[in-house]
């Protein structure tokens, strides 16, 4: 009988156990790449409304016209929960931008009066909570008045 129970076909306790820690084990690595992928699509998500977002502010100051100094802030109502803005306009500095474009092209600067005035440089933050950390995107941008 001993000799019989020897040929037969099948697996042990232990392989099954082995077989059963290895698939447990790769369960456990798929749920945390899941989970990181996951992760990955709401904050790139929350990057892309943010964009919208911005834009929709720009194209609003579009339509508004040559912006006045300040600051202003604000959130983006029920549409968008969560998301806040904030605006800081000054008066742009452009003339070491304009001296370092001319001196590069061999040109001397005081040869050409440039008038620095009519821009307005525009710093423009969008805000959100993302696991309950902050986190912005941010650009400046420059309006140049109509003459």
């Amino acid at each position: 009988m001993a000799a019989k129970r020897c040929r037969e076909k099948g697996f042990s306790f232990v392989e099954l156990v082995v077989a059963l820690a290895v698939v447990a084990a790769s369960f456990g690595v798929l749920i945390a790449a899941h989970t990181a992928a996951a992760r990955q699509e709401a904050h790139a998500r929350s990057l892309f409304t943010a964009s919208a977002l911005m834009r929709q502010i720009l194209t609003q100051a579009e339509i508004d016209g040559y912006p006045q100094n300040g600051d202003s802030s604000g959130d983006f109502g029920d549409d968008y929960p969560g998301f806040s803005w904030s605006r800081k306009i000054t008066d742009a500095d452009l003339s070491g931008m304009v001296k370092g474009a001319l001196e590069k092209f061999g040109v001397d600067p005081a040869l050409i009066p440039v008038s620095m005035g009519g821009v307005r440089q525009v710093e423009l933050e969008v805000k959100w909570l993302e696991n309950e950390k902050p986190v912005k995107v941010a650009m400046t941008y420059y309006a140049v008045a109509q003459q």
